[in-house]
């Protein structure tokens, strides 16, 4: 396990981290560049380099993916990938695992692929959010209101309770 992160944000500042991303259909070995780069930017390299085949795919690569980026020659996709295999995976401690089905659970008899639910929340207010979570492999959601009425959220959420002299005393969450 690395105590810091060997590839950096910075590294990869010009990717638009984009939904079914050009990278990902122009690479010809089947490496998905779009959720590697989006491993990195939420800082889990680890994963990255896990899901990586045993070999450099990018190793003799032309990069057409590096092309077909909607900033073409600005994300050094080929590099990021590279520094992957070659500097991250050698000292994971754990590697990803090749059968998920111990993530599978069971909810009041509902069953269910993994124990990640969307709350019934913000997060969980319209279509798109809902999407991007099931698109992110997240079992289910959970909602307390369906209708067709326009729901307007409080706002602020939270709130400070202040004492005599002025000094937060408490914190509500509405």
């Amino acid at each position: 396990m690395k105590l810091h992160s060997i590839i950096r944000r910075s590294d990869m500042l010009k990717c638009m981290l984009c939904h079914n991303a050009p990278c990902s259909t122009a690479c010809p070995h089947g490496v998905e560049p779009e959720k590697i780069l989006r491993h990195i930017w939420f800082n889990n390299e680890d994963y990255a380099a896990a899901g990586l085949a045993e070999s450099n795919p990018c190793a003799d690569c032309p990069a057409p993916c590096q092309q077909a980026c909607l900033r073409p020659g600005e994300v050094p996709i080929q590099e990021l990938i590279t520094r992957l295999h070659e500097d991250v995976a050698p000292y994971l401690d754990i590697p990803q695992p090749c059968d998920e089905s111990s993530l599978q659970t069971d909810l009041c008899g509902i069953p269910l692929e993994n124990p990640f639910l969307l709350s019934s929340s913000v997060v969980a207010s319209t279509y798109d959010m809902c999407a991007r979570a099931f698109e992110a492999g997240w079992a289910g959601a959970s909602f307390k209101t369906i209708c067709t009425l326009d729901i307007h959220e409080a706002s602020p959420r939270f709130a400070s309770i202040n004492g005599a002299d002025g000094s937060m005393i408490g914190f509500k969450n509405i």
